[in-house]
């Protein structure tokens, strides 16, 4: 009797809805994560991805990057395919990672979904060799977005490996609370001194 009380408690519990929005949180909108290899950037030489969001915001980008040696800065942009800048962001060499995603984080401004932008990466001196250098990286097997064209032009198939965020709703998956389910019945079950097997609720 006493386990079929706990167990109704338990229940009780977990009738919550299974989906659940949180607004105005940053999420992430558009990403290509694969990446292979990567094209060096100076001052000259300006690497360029485009992107098509779904938010009607931007607050911040992931660009995956190799620092060798000693290159200057870092100077990120987000344009409009008419060549307006919407952000603009330099970030100082102490702060750019040697082999790791850069973090660049702008002032938030508005885009309009489903509209090309494009992201310019290049840095603040000129690279006269290879032991002074930046590279971002791409992917050579690259799904995202056909339409997106990047400065790579011989090679269409080719996306750099980059991540953009927004201001939106994030939407809980119901994965996402199955799993908090059960860690929360076996903590209720443990508590009560019973055995949370005997509550598996998948």
């Amino acid at each position: 009797m006493r386990k079929f009380i706990m167990l109704f408690l338990i229940l009780s519990f977990m009738i919550i809805p299974t989906r659940s929005a949180s607004a105005g949180v940053e999420i992430m909108d558009q990403t290509q994560r694969l990446h292979d290899y990567g094209f060096w950037f100076d001052s000259d030489n300006i690497r360029r991805q485009e992107f098509i969001p779904t938010l009607s915001n931007f607050t911040t980008l992931h660009i995956y990057v190799i620092k060798t040696g000693s290159p200057g800065n870092v100077i990120v942009e987000i344009r409009e395919l008419g060549g307006t800048v919407l952000g603009h962001q330099e970030i100082l060499e102490a702060n750019v990672p040697s082999n790791d995603w850069l973090i660049v984080s702008f002032t938030q401004f508005s885009i309009t979904p489903g509209t090309r932008y494009r992201i310019y990466v290049y840095s603040s001196q000129d690279s006269l060799s290879s032991a002074n250098r930046y590279a971002w990286i791409w992917s050579y097997d690259s799904t995202y977005c056909p339409r997106c064209e990047t400065d790579l032009s011989a090679h269409p198939d080719y996306d750099y490996s980059f991540r953009t965020f927004g201001v939106g709703i994030d939407y809980a998956s119901d994965g996402d609370f199955d799993a908090d389910e059960q860690r929360v019945a076996a903590k209720i079950a443990l508590e009560l001194g019973l055995n949370p097997s005997e509550f598996d609720l998948s």
